[in-house]
């Protein structure tokens, strides 16, 4: 359906559940909603007194209460639905760590760059940070959309990355071309190789 969210969940009477969509979304960003909707049935149980306390509504509107810590445990479930530990890390020992394994891994699990990046990094024995990266019509750089790391990164929470034409690695960035090898890139901090 068109709805405001990406998706919602709602009990059935005699049981059971409905997931609603939004069809504007992807298909993979779908399939995501419907692992993460499916997340949040492990807690329903919690509270059995009635549906309100449980966040389930059936009238088909947004649920009416938002958990940051539930959300996040769905995210983790549908990660876990989606590219199961075992058969992801089986192709990441494959495939690697690199900028075409994102692409590579979204593309055999049927999911999103941004969700495939996070579970990358959940993986990834190294220090690395996953960027998607846009130019800035206005100023010709090249920011970061989103940026996501392994644990053993520390930055700030929802830093943004800016690499500007007078910057090492900009020539990377314009030319559009693929690159592998070192450039100088100074990501919020000291110019370092990456």
């Amino acid at each position: 359906e068109e709805i405001e969210t990406d998706g919602h969940i709602v009990s059935v009477k005699g049981g059971g559940y409905v997931v609603y969509l939004n069809k504007r979304d992807s298909e993979s960003r779908k399939r995501f909603t419907l692992a993460h909707e499916i997340g949040h049935t492990f807690f329903f149980d919690l509270n059995v007194d009635s549906h309100e306390e449980n966040g389930i509504d059936e009238r088909k509107s947004k649920p009416l209460r938002f958990d940051p810590e539930e959300e996040h445990l769905c995210n983790t479930a549908a990660r876990e639905i989606l590219m199961p530990r075992k058969q992801f890390d089986t192709m990441v020992n494959r495939s690697g760590f690199g900028a075409k394994a994102v692409l590579h891994l979204a593309s055999c699990f049927r999911t999103s760059i941004h969700a495939t990046a996070i579970r990358l990094a959940e993986f990834c024995p190294y220090s690395v940070l996953v960027c998607a990266w846009q130019k800035n019509t206005l100023t010709g750089a090249f920011e970061t959309l989103w940026v996501r790391g392994s644990a053993s990164v520390r930055r700030k929470k929802n830093a943004k990355f800016s690499i500007t034409s007078d910057q090492p690695g900009y020539r990377a960035f314009k030319s559009g071309q693929n690159f592998r090898g070192r450039e100088w890139i100074s990501l919020d901090g000291p110019i370092d190789h990456y």
